[in-house]
């Protein structure tokens, strides 16, 4: 039952991937507060099914390293040649410039975070086990304060490879993981009133649109952003949220829909990219208007991967990173 549970939280975060990538640009400083805890929701369920105590000696450690590792990298390499085919510029050259900074494609540069809290997982291990393992949530913080919020106030842009560091790196992500890590090995529980997770989401909701208005108004891009101060307080809300749904007796067995989409999540991610640049240049999906166009994507997405998984077989399907 958990593990279907673990597939609802996947579907509900790739539903989420999907409309951030279909949200109007002029909508989503009040929609995105909604959806943002998409990576958030994968990040912290990939710490949460990563249990300490089958990890007690090196070895194990590096069998976990290359299981995560190539798990991802290797549709990784093969996604990031499809993106850069579509380029019509030199192939080869592009191609190494973008597996080495994730620019294939707007969804990539989560399997770089993804690999260096894989990395980074033996030292969140012992600091779970510390007497300061509440510091390790202020990194993400801290971080979006440095290299984000500092240079909006002193009215100056991030090095380009400082900006391609910052785009790819895990800092700013690791309390979602780490949160993971602590409610999968019981370090830590979810428990409160329901009442008061409520108010608290309902509160972070509005600091987080008041938050991108805020950056909106000083011309920052892609101000409906998920790396926000505020989206920390409404991920966390909706991070307890599903420790606890985890944890009830509550049978999903019955949301088959569910089930189906987040055991096939991790496909759809990679693909439904590549589906918005082919949708793209079909005139009638430009005139679906949000969120149709959202349910669109997703019901086009998980089609193709279920069809390609029967066509290729289970081991192609994997190195395809489709399930």
């Amino acid at each position: 039952m958990k593990n279907d549970k673990v597939q609802i939280l996947r579907a509900a975060a790739i539903m989420a991937v999907i409309i951030i990538h279909t949200c109007p640009s002029s909508m989503e400083v009040w929609v995105r507060p909604f959806v943002n805890f998409a990576v958030a929701m994968f990040l912290f369920l990939s710490g949460y099914l990563t249990v300490f105590d089958r990890y007690s000696s090196n070895k194990q450690w590096l069998r976990f390293y290359w299981k995560r590792s190539i798990r991802v990298l290797v549709p990784y390499m093969i996604w990031t040649f499809f993106y850069t085919v579509l380029s019509p510029r030199n192939i080869g050259t592009r191609f190494l410039y973008n597996t080495a900074t994730a620019g294939g494609g707007a969804n990539l540069y989560y399997i770089f975070v993804y690999v260096q809290l894989a990395l980074l997982t033996p030292l969140f291990k012992i600091a779970s086990h510390s007497r300061y393992r509440f510091l390790i949530f202020a990194i993400g913080p801290l971080s979006l304060l440095f290299f984000k919020y500092l240079p909006l106030l002193h009215g100056h842009e991030l090095g380009k490879l400082t900006g391609i560091w910052w785009s790819t790196s895990c800092l700013a992500w690791i309390p979602y993981y780490y949160f993971g890590l602590l409610c999968g090995n019981g370090i830590v529980g979810a428990q409160c009133k329901t009442s008061w997770l409520t108010f608290f989401y309902l509160a972070a909701l509005s600091l987080e649109m008041f938050e991108g208005y805020f950056l909106q108004y000083h011309g920052m891009p892609n101000c409906g952003s998920q790396l926000k101060l505020s989206t920390y307080l409404t991920n966390t809300a909706v991070l307890f949220a599903s420790c606890r749904f985890l944890a009830c007796s509550y049978d999903v067995s019955g949301h088959k829909f569910l089930i189906l989409t987040g055991s096939f999540s991790f496909g759809i991610y990679f693909v439904h990219v590549l589906l918005i640049k082919i949708l793209r240049h079909i005139p009638i999906y430009g005139m679906i208007p949000f969120p149709l166009n959202s349910f669109v994507l997703l019901s086009a997405s998980l089609a193709a991967i279920i069809i390609s998984d029967k066509i290729l077989g289970k081991r192609l399907s994997t190195w395809l990173g489709l399930k």
